[in-house]
């Protein structure tokens, strides 16, 4: 999330996989367990984070990028206001896939119309890390 342009309140993303149905299972199990079909996820911020965000950036605005993230991480409580809302709701599961073990891509992420690249499990979440997705309130 960029707390200096705080404007941009909502964006897509493309993806293969339920990233809430994933985070509800506590990311337990195999991203590829939640294979969808293709299709975009809207990444926003509610209101309630975009007024707390825009009074940290009118108290802390001034303050050199390498201090100002730093005093939002150190700050910002809970620090879940530091993340997107994620609305799924309009994904589908991939039946293609009855089995697991028969799925043969890896899932992916697309910001708008240009790829990012693809992510194994592994380097969506490394092992000993932590992987915050909120998932969406509508």
């Amino acid at each position: 999330m960029d707390l200096r342009n705080l404007d941009s309140s909502r964006m897509e993303v493309a993806v293969n996989f339920d990233p809430n149905a994933w985070r509800e299972d506590k990311f337990h199990g195999s991203v590829r367990e939640y294979a969808t079909n293709r299709d975009k996820v809207s990444l926003y911020k509610t209101p309630d984070q975009i007024e707390t965000l825009g009074s940290f950036v009118a108290a802390e605005g001034h303050l050199v990028d390498d201090d100002f993230y730093f005093v939002a991480v150190e700050t910002l409580m809970p620090r879940t206001i530091l993340f997107y809302e994620i609305d799924s709701s309009g994904l589908k599961p991939d039946c293609h896939y009855i089995k697991v073990e028969e799925l043969d891509r890896p899932p992916e992420m697309t910001l708008a119309a240009k790829s990012i690249g693809e992510f194994s499990s592994d380097a969506l979440q490394p092992k000993d890390t932590e992987l915050y997705v909120t998932p969406s309130s509508g």
